[in-house]
């Protein structure tokens, strides 16, 4: 148990708790996190909130709580290339980055000069593209997160495939080694969902999880290369159709 003392501090964090079938479906653990608390004692204007207040704005809340997150979908690339028309991403695996994490950053683009020998004047430049990366956090360490971007996990489960903790916890998992270049097709909407970045072809790649602030929760850092898309276009700006 923890034992929590804000008396003359500040409040408590919000707390959620999802129901076992969302934490399963949305998340990939098999599991819910179930607390009770105790109050040993308590100011006079002490208040405890079950749900939220009357005439919270959800709408506003919830913008709060995506604040300089991206929306990033995603859908299996096609060899060849893949047309940008009629794509549907309703049903694609989607990701959130951790705020303010994520960026779309083109390098600028080499030149090669062609030069008149004899007096070493510039007639031309022959320019190359940069790469076009994407970078974001991704704020979980769920393990659908890890099956999608690892090779095949290894069960850690089942008589004495388990893990003993201190105490004798006994832990199940999953095992992963290797990260895989994962090819994909991507849309990136804006929070207003008014605009949004296609990506026709792109490979991704994560790092093992990382924790580097103890106030925030675990991330998986992912870095994506956007390359050539056949004969396809390479991205498209887009805004909400009316």
């Amino acid at each position: 148990f923890d034992f929590l003392d804000t008396m003359g501090g500040g409040n408590l964090s919000l707390q959620v708790h999802p129901t076992t079938q969302f934490i399963r479906e949305q998340f990939g653990m098999a599991y819910t996190q179930d607390e009770s608390y105790y109050i040993m004692d308590a100011g006079d204007d002490a208040t405890v909130f079950l749900g939220v207040r009357n005439g919270v704005d959800k709408e506003a809340m919830l913008e709060d709580l995506h604040k300089g997150n991206a929306a990033i979908s995603l859908l299996p690339y096609t060899a060849g290339g893949v047309s940008l028309k009629g794509l549907d991403f309703e049903d694609a695996d989607q990701v959130f980055t951790e705020q303010d994490t994520f960026t779309l950053a083109p390098a600028d683009p080499s030149t090669n000069a062609f030069k008149v020998d004899q007096y070493d004047e510039t007639i031309d430049f022959d320019f190359e593209n940069g790469d076009w990366t994407i970078n974001g956090n991704i704020p979980s360490w769920a393990t659908a997160v890890f099956d999608y971007f690892f090779n095949e996990p290894e069960a850690i489960s089942g008589d004495g495939n388990t893990i003993k903790g201190q105490e004798g916890t006994v832990y199940a998992g999953k095992g992963y080694k290797d990260a895989k270049e994962v090819e994909v097709t991507v849309l990136v909407e804006s929070k207003s969902k008014k605009t949004a970045i296609a990506l026709g072809h792109v490979k991704i790649v994560v790092n093992p999880p990382a924790i580097d602030d103890h106030q925030k929760p675990g991330y998986v850092k992912f870095v994506g290369y956007v390359l050539a898309n056949g004969e396809y276009s390479k991205f498209a700006i887009l805004k909400a159709a009316a």
